[in-house]
């Protein structure tokens, strides 16, 4: 759904940061809202997505979303439908935040028990990875704010994993092992969070939710050097588009050439009526987001 003159307006009047370096130039002229409509009665938390043979696939944190999901946006309606698509075997009780994609595996991260698994599309086989973590690095501690955010370097065989925060942390590992000491972050906003991140051409696209920013860090230089600003739907007049929620409910980035993508996890919440875009998209109920945003020339 198009919003023109609304969309610059809330563009102008929200971007106003000190990081980083560089403004991301904004064509906000194109931005659509999915409704996405569970199956089944359960809760359907929406968290990590990512695109794959021009589909998007999605985690769910509850521990009976024992799949990984299809999603599937409708631009005419302005909903997507979920659908069941390889079903994951495993015996724990899961809370799967992030997903990635790379040479016919994905990537999951289940932030309960602080490891990342395997799904392999050849062998229709899931396992855990034993990356070697320090022994200086607690991950029992963690709790809820800890493993939250995965991207894979498949040219350069590694991983990035996010701590979520309280404090947030950046890793890289060698797919086969060897985690490292957390990346220097230096250059990163006061009170970073990380939801979710892709990687993408020697650049690490992060989720900062708390911040309502896609930031685009140079994994060589270790510096920020561009963001993308989505308060002005996020937070449109200080209002997020659920209504009891405490904090941004954003939790999954895809990249295309074309589009940001953001999906939301609404924790049960239902939408927020003062917020203007549910209000214009007529939402009701109590379903999760996926949001569709113009990816910004160079960004």
């Amino acid at each position: 759904m198009k919003y023109g003159v609304f969309v610059i307006f809330f563009f102008i009047f929200f971007l106003g940061c000190n990081q980083p370096k560089e403004e991301s130039r904004v064509d906000f002229s194109d931005v659509e809202l999915f409704e996405v409509i569970r199956s089944g009665d359960k809760r359907f938390d929406l968290s990590g997505i990512v695109h794959f043979n021009s589909s998007i696939i999605a985690v769910a944190d509850k521990p009976w979303n024992k799949f990984l999901y299809k999603i599937n946006p409708d631009t005419t309606l302005n909903k997507a439908t979920t659908e069941e698509i390889f079903s994951l075997t495993y015996e724990f009780k899961s809370d799967f935040e992030a997903v990635d994609y790379a040479d016919s595996v994905f990537y999951i991260a289940d932030e309960r028990s602080s490891e990342i698994y395997t799904y392999d599309l050849r062998k229709a086989e899931m396992r855990v990875l034993n990356l070697g973590w320090p022994q200086n690095i607690v991950r029992g501690n963690w709790g809820n704010a800890g493993l939250e955010a995965i991207a894979v370097d498949k040219d350069n065989g590694r991983l990035f994993i996010g701590k979520e925060r309280d404090e947030a942390a950046l890793f890289v590992s060698s797919i086969s092992g060897g985690v490292t000491e957390p990346i220097n972050m230096e250059d990163f906003p006061e009170g970073f969070d990380v939801s979710d991140m892709k990687y993408e051409n020697h650049h690490l696209y992060l989720l900062n939710r708390g911040n309502y920013r896609v930031i685009k860090w140079d994994t060589s230089t270790g510096k920020i050097i561009d963001y993308f600003d989505y308060s002005f739907v996020m937070n449109a007049n200080g209002e997020k588009l659920y209504s009891s929620s405490r904090y941004p409910m954003a939790e999954g980035l895809s990249l295309t050439s074309d589009h940001i993508w953001l999906a939301l996890d609404n924790n049960g919440d239902s939408f927020n009526n003062d917020n203007p875009w549910i209000e214009m998209s007529k939402f009701a109920g109590e379903n999760p987001l996926l949001v569709r945003f113009n990816r910004p020339e160079g960004f």
